[in-house]
Parts: C-alpha cells; sequence; structure tokens
C-alpha cells in the first residue's frame, strides 16, 4: 500500500509541476511573438496584446465550468481534452489566425485547456497530499517557474531559426506535453478534499458551499471592509506584472538591441519571479508576512525600479531592474493571496477568495489592453512603464490599510 501512496504522489506532482511549467512560460513567452503576430494579423499592439492576455485571464475564469463538468465526466478525460486543446489552439495561431479575431479565439482555447488541467491537478494534489497541501503546492510552484527563464529564450531561437509560423507551431507541440499530465490526473474525492483546498475554492461540499454563498456574499464588504484594498492590490499587482511581462522585449528592441539581446530581459525577469516565490515562502515560514517596514520597503522601492526602463538605455541597468522588479512582483503576487486568511472570517473565506480570484482575471484580460492603449497614445514602451510605476504607487498605498488592520477574525 505504500507504494501506491508514492505512485500517486509522484504521479500528481510531476503531472501539475509539467503542466504548471508549459502555463507560465507560455504566458512569459509570448511577448517574444508580439512584433510578429502585430505583422501577421495586420492589427495593433492593443488588440494583440490583450488577446495574449485573454489566454491567461480565461484560465482564471474557466474554473467553475471545470468544477462542474467534473461532476459527470471523468477527470482523466477531461484532462486529456484539457491539454489537447492547449497545443490545438497555439497550432491554430501558427498556421491560420492571420486576423486579430481568430487570435482572440485560439487564445481562449488555450486559456480554457490550461485553467481546467490545472485546476483538476491542484485538486488532485489536495486528495493525495492532504495536510500537505500548501506546502506541496508551494513546492511545485517554485519548480515550474523556471518555465518562465528557458521558454522565452528557446521561443526567440525558434523565431529567429524558423520563422512566426513554426516558432508558434512548436510551440503547440511541446505543450501537448500536457496530454499525457491530463490523463494522470488523480479522480477527485471531493468530499474527503482537505479544509486547506477551500482556501482555492476548490473541491468544496456542494450543498455546504450553498448553503453559506448567500450569507457571505450579502454581508462580505460590510463585515470586512478592508478586503476592498486587498482586492484592489491584487488587481494593480495582476495588471502590473502581466504588461511588465509583455513588454519587456519590445522596450529592448525600442532601445536598439536586437531581440535576440533583448529576450534576456525577459529571462532575467523570470529569475526574478523565482526568487520572489522563493522569497515569499521565507517571510511566511518566519512569520514576517505583517511587518510593516519590511512590505513598505519592497512596495516603495518597486516604483524607481519600474522607472528605470524609462532612464536608461544601459542594458546592465536594465537587466537588473527586470531582476528586481520580477522579484517584488512575484513576491506580492503570492502575499496579497495569503493576506486574505488574516482579514476575513472562516465564513466569508470562500466568498472572499472567490471575489479575488474574478478580480485578478479582469487585471490579467484587461492588462493588455490598457497598457496597449498607453503605448498606442504615447507612441513609446517607455511610457507604458511610467504608467506601471505609477501603478506601483497606487498599490503600495493599498498596501498600507491590509498591514495595519491585521486581525484575527471571529466568524460574523
Amino acid at each position: 500500500m505504500p507504494s501506491v501512496i508514492n505512485v500517486k504522489n509522484c504521479r500528481s506532482f510531476l503531472a501539475r509541476t509539467v503542466s504548471y511549467f508549459l502555463f507560465k512560460g507560455c504566458s512569459k513567452s509570448l511577448g517574444v511573438l508580439l512584433d510578429g503576430a502585430v505583422q501577421f494579423t495586420d492589427s495593433n499592439v492593443t488588440m494583440v496584446s490583450w488577446s495574449f492576455m485573454t489566454l491567461q485571464g480565461v484560465a482564471f475564469f474557466v474554473g467553475p465550468l471545470t468544477s462542474f463538468l467534473m461532476d459527470y465526466f471523468s477527470t482523466r478525460l477531461l484532462g486529456g481534452i484539457s491539454g489537447f486543446m492547449i497545443g490545438a489552439g497555439f497550432l491554430c495561431q501558427a498556421f491560420i489566425a492571420d486576423e486579430v479575431w481568430k487570435l482572440f479565439i485560439v487564445n481562449i482555447i488555450s486559456g480554457a485547456g490550461f485553467g481546467s488541467l490545472l485546476l483538476m491537478h491542484t485538486v488532485g494534489i489536495a486528495d493525495v497530499f492532504g495536510e500537505k497541501y500548501g506546502t506541496v503546492l508551494s513546492i511545485s510552484t517554485v519548480i515550474a517557474t523556471v518555465g518562465s527563464i528557458c521558454m522565452p529564450l528557446m521561443l526567440d531561437h525558434w523565431l529567429q531559426a524558423y520563422g512566426l509560423s513554426a516558432a508558434t507551431a512548436l510551440l503547440g507541440a511541446l505543450t501537448w506535453n500536457s496530454i499525457p499530465c491530463g490523463l494522470a490526473s488523480m479522480e477527485s474525492e471531493r468530499g474527503d478534499v482537505p479544509d486547506t483546498v477551500n482556501n482555492d475554492n476548490i473541491g468544496s461540499d456542494t450543498s455546504n458551499r450553498e448553503s453559506t454563498a448567500p450569507t457571505a456574499r450579502r454581508n462580505l464588504f460590510l463585515a470586512h471592509p478592508v478586503l476592498v484594498f486587498e482586492i484592489l492590490m491584487r488587481l494593480l499587482n495582476f495588471i502590473i506584472i502581466s504588461s511588465w511581462s509583455l513588454y519587456l522585449v519590445s522596450i529592448g528592441v525600442s532601445k536598439g538591441y536586437s531581440p535576440s539581446t533583448a529576450v534576456f530581459l525577459s529571462s532575467a525577469g523570470g529569475a526574478g519571479l523565482v526568487l520572489g516565490k522563493v522569497l515569499s515562502v521565507v517571510v511566511f515560514y518566519f512569520e514576517w508576512m505583517h511587518n510593516f517596514p519590511l512590505l513598505m520597503s519592497l512596495a516603495i522601492g518597486q516604483v524607481p525600479v519600474i522607472m528605470v526602463y524609462s532612464l536608461t538605455d544601459n542594458f546592465v541597468y536594465l537587466l537588473v531592474a527586470s531582476f528586481i522588479t520580477g522579484t517584488i512582483t512575484s513576491f506580492y503576487s503570492a502575499w496579497v493571496n495569503v493576506q486574505i486568511n488574516y482579514i476575513v472570517c472562516s465564513k466569508h473565506f470562500r466568498s472572499a477568495m472567490a471575489w479575488s480570484n474574478l478580480v485578478a482575471g479582469i487585471g490579467v484580460i484587461s492588462a493588455g489592453v490598457i497598457s496597449g492603449l498607453v503605448h498606442d497614445i504615447r507612441g513609446s514602451f517607455e511610457d507604458v512603464f511610467i504608467f506601471l510605476s505609477m501603478l506601483a504607487v497606487l498599490q503600495g498605498c493599498c498596501s498600507i490599510p491590509s498591514i495595519l488592520w491585521v486581525t484575527t477574525p471571529s466568524d460574523c
């Protein structure tokens, strides 16, 4: 019996890690394809950026539908179909997405596949690992984030060697590795999912959710007004990190560097994202998540670092700025999600996470169009990064009440 449990553990962990590796890597790599996609679709930066961000946004929104389908179909069947959708979306993008509306459709297909697959893997890890769910999921995330470092370089190599269509097709073929990951999905035992899974709105008992949700929705923000600042922080964080990731290569090219050189800015940012996740683990382990000087130092320091992109053409400075920005934004992304535990009661927690995830998806989808409009109006990628630094100021302001207004909330 222990050997079976070990096989289940390894299979669930590996399947989730590979799937999240591909998701993070693809999300980070889309900026490499931006200029080529604008020319291929005869569109503009705003619309193409928005279509790329749609992939990530749909991955947030597809959860309720996936949860519904899991009640009626095999998890492995749904996992295999989801994995096929991911690669099929990129292959369609390579050969038939010659108009921007087609680009939206294929990114929606890939995003829905990613979102469904990751939800099923998260539920599987919760079922298999039980109380160790949070720790295992964090380790899986840190390992998978390496994808944001190597995949932009790999995609840029394909782009230079084979052209836009072939590079995108190879990306689709690579993401079809998610098919065996989907087929390795564990059948969910939803009634046995530990309480920690409720933090992600996954696997909770249906009758209990239906009985508590209406009250939570009705009284949530009146009972916990600081949640408004927390949700605004997550919205701003996702707009900043999504727009910043998308335009790293473009800002380097605009300063006179070749695409092959500018792509190292994306890789440096990816390395920062990994360090940010590791930093969050350290902060949570030593219970520094309410340390006001530490958190405000990071919030304040993020602003001038983002401004570096508009103040210098020195590539070394740009690399350092990319690494530091990636670290801080990645840390804040993890911190703001966990912080909800400390500002809402247990009765309202599930509803609070639902609102937070919804707003995060809105931030991902709107990031491309908002930052793209700034570029199209101002005509400069430097102005986009100035705009992002302004959003970082707002994020820091929202973090103040979130840090100071920490209590141990009781049930309302």
